[in-house]
């Protein structure tokens, strides 16, 4: 054991430095660096080590130091990926604007973040380390008697395999189970890394939220409007999690008490600020929340039928059929390395039993009628090749291919431009007049949601504390909405200021019927 960390030392040590050398450097350098790793990369480490041992002398250090010098590369590429990847992201470029220098943002804000993959690699390096000297050893080529290690253990008693066989398996099943040990240390080791996991990242939403409004009371029971041909019936729903690390124990609920109905043809608004539980709610309707979360509903069905409880198979058969989601992020809403076609073919051939030929004619009148020109092209390419209102395009063809009932868009327009925002509504409209669809439409810009709407839940804390049809948005009661809609800019305003919502927030419907 000793021996293999020791090597895995020395290979973490230099792999890293080169990869950090040839991620912070330019032009030849760089490139010379990459050649390098690219050729040692060419041969597999134990062949690496076989040679160095075999040319150096023949002892246990010779030994260490050859596994060592095997792994190098493959530690060197490890960093140079993920350091990479993270030197692009927007932090990085903030920390540069901010005039951070290089050594601290290394420091502060690359090495964290790359932390856990490399713990990872190296607990699992220490497993592989073990065979290599245990193989070298086994050939003679490492730990040599009077002193003795698993693998010199396995070459010296082979021949007593048939009549002693335990003093063969012995050391092949201790090394076995170290590895297997080691893989399950480096996983928890990289879960006790993730920040994500102690600083409570599911908190309670109220805590984010000021509670300057008091209590909020439950809307009463004449706010639901009739669930008779409701595509989605959602009655009494709370989602909880538990807030992680040390206060585990601790439950709060994010969405608490929530209930709506969607009919046929119908789109409502769920709005709120970022944190009151919008998405979340969308969440628990599809299945998609983390598995640290907890649903409960007293009531949830689709098309009439229970969403609480269904078999995952059930349950896929149901979301890629009869409910579909357009989410907010085009840009990673999309498999980068599938093409179009592939990826929309997919749910109707696997649900429906489509044939190759039928799912494709099929992709290609969706994207025709979302208003992409040449259709067949476009299945023929990858989703970087498309611009995010394309791709936002493609998810909708994606979404209306398989007939759905209930669309659920997750603030489909956010990360689009202006005029681009304005042709996705102008879609969705025209989808849902001919396909008759409902749509649960969820955003945070009433201009938005007065534009596509028939009537607006308001979510305020996790609960929805007001819901009125978009006609009567301007004579909302919840002082909570009311400090939405003066937020929203209108220029007949000279002087738009919010209103200020102070006493007790109670809930208040103004619903048709």
């Amino acid at each position: 054991m000793l021996l293999s960390f020791s090597a895995v030392a020395l290979a973490a040590i230099l792999g890293y430095l080169i990869g950090l050398l040839a991620s912070l450097t330019k032009g030849g350098l760089r490139r010379g660096i990459l050649l390098g790793l690219n050729i040692w990369l060419a041969f597999p480490p134990i062949v690496v080590a076989l040679f160095v041992t075999t040319a150096l002398s023949q002892t246990t250090a010779s030994a260490v130091f050859a596994v060592g010098l095997a792994y190098v590369p493959l530690f060197a590429r490890t960093m140079l990926n993920l350091a990479n990847g993270v030197v692009q992201l927007e932090y990085i470029h903030a920390a540069r604007l901010l005039g951070v220098g290089r050594r601290r943002t290394l420091r502060r804000h690359i090495a964290p973040n790359v932390a856990a993959p490399l713990w990872i690699q190296v607990t699992t390096s220490v497993g592989e380390a073990m065979v290599a000297l245990s193989a070298l050893s086994f050939l003679g080529l490492g730990v040599q008697a009077p002193s003795y290690d698993w693998g010199s253990l396995l070459g010296a008693n082979l021949d007593r395999i048939f009549t002693s066989p335990m003093v063969v398996l012995g050391p092949g099943a201790a090394i076995t189970f170290v590895g297997l040990l080691l893989a399950f240390v480096g996983e928890a080791g990289a879960r006790a890394m993730d920040p994500r996991r102690w600083s409570g990242a599911h908190a309670d939403v109220s805590e984010t939220i000021p509670r300057e409004n008091g209590p909020v009371d439950p809307l009463p029971a004449t706010a639901i409007r009739s669930t008779e041909r409701a595509v989605l019936n959602v009655e009494g729903l709370h989602v909880s999690f538990g807030s992680g690390g040390p206060r585990a124990d601790v439950v709060s609920d994010v969405v608490s008490d929530v209930s709506f109905v969607v009919h046929p043809g119908e789109t409502v608004g769920i709005v709120g600020e970022s944190g009151s539980g919008k998405s979340v709610t969308a969440a628990a309707i599809t299945g998609l929340v983390p598995p640290s979360g907890k649903v409960r509903a007293e009531r949830l069905e689709l098309d009439g039928q229970d969403l609480r409880g269904h078999g995952d198979v059930a349950l896929r058969r149901l979301l890629g059929t009869r409910l579909t989601t357009v989410f907010q992020n085009p840009m990673s809403a999309l498999t980068p390395t599938m093409r179009i076609g592939r990826q929309m073919v997919e749910a109707v051939r696997h649900h429906g039993g489509l044939s190759a030929a039928e799912a494709t004619q099929r992709a290609i009148a969706s994207l025709t009628e979302v208003g992409i020109p040449d259709a067949e092209r476009v299945l023929r390419m990858h989703p970087h090749e498309l611009s995010g209102g394309m791709r936002q395009r493609v998810m909708i063809a994606m979404a209306l291919m398989a007939e759905p009932s209930l669309l659920i868009a997750d603030e489909p327009t956010t990360a689009l431009d202006v005029t681009i925002q304005q042709q996705i509504l102008d879609l969705l409209k025209s989808a849902q007049r001919r396909h008759k669809l409902a749509i649960l439409f969820i955003s945070h810009d009433f201009g938005v949601v007065r534009e596509v709407c028939d009537r607006v839940l308001v979510m305020y804390r996790g609960q929805i504390v007001e819901q009125l049809a978009v006609a009567e948005l301007d004579a909302a009661r919840h002082p909570y909405t009311q400090k939405l809609l003066a937020a929203v800019p209108d220029i007949t305003r000279p002087n738009p200021r919010a209103i200020a919502s102070k006493g007790p927030a109670r809930r208040f419907s103004r619903t048709p019927g």
